[in-house]
């Protein structure tokens, strides 16, 4: 027996305070959730892709602590994005001079600077699994 979403997104809950989960239906919510965990699994199966076979509710095989941990981190990099990619937020950070001046310059420097950020933390996690599996090989990281 594998691994059902649930045990992810429920370990994934409770690394996150997220008020509008509140307003959504168990459905909404258990949706957006494992929208969110196909976009982390896409960074990170690639690893090891026997074992992140999935039917749909579950993972074919079951995962140990460390994989799910690395898959909520990796949930956490994507839950952020929207978040940290909104130019209402880079714009609450700025003074309205440097906004007014400096708009297309400061705003790509802090995308690129969040973006960076949040990609090396989940690409190290990664590196860190593999290696420990002994499978890691060069250049087989997602750009």
């Amino acid at each position: 027996m594998g691994t059902p979403y649930t045990e992810v997104i429920d370990n994934f809950s409770k690394m996150i305070t997220e008020y509008k989960l509140i307003e959504l239906s168990e459905e909404e919510r258990d949706g957006w959730m494992t929208a969110l965990m196909n976009s982390a699994l896409a960074k990170f199966q690639r690893t090891n892709p026997e074992k992140f076979v999935r039917d749909g509710t579950e993972f074919e095989n079951e995962l140990d602590d460390l994989e799910i941990d690395i898959i909520c981190n990796l949930m956490i990099v994507e839950w952020l994005k929207p978040y940290l990619f909104s130019v209402d937020n880079l714009e609450n950070l700025m003074t309205t001079k440097d906004w007014a001046e400096y708009s297309p310059a400061n705003l790509l420097r802090q995308i690129r600077e969040t973006y960076d950020l949040a990609r090396l933390q989940s690409k190290n996690m990664v590196k860190n699994y593999t290696y420990t599996l002994r499978k890691y090989k060069r250049g087989e990281w997602y750009d």
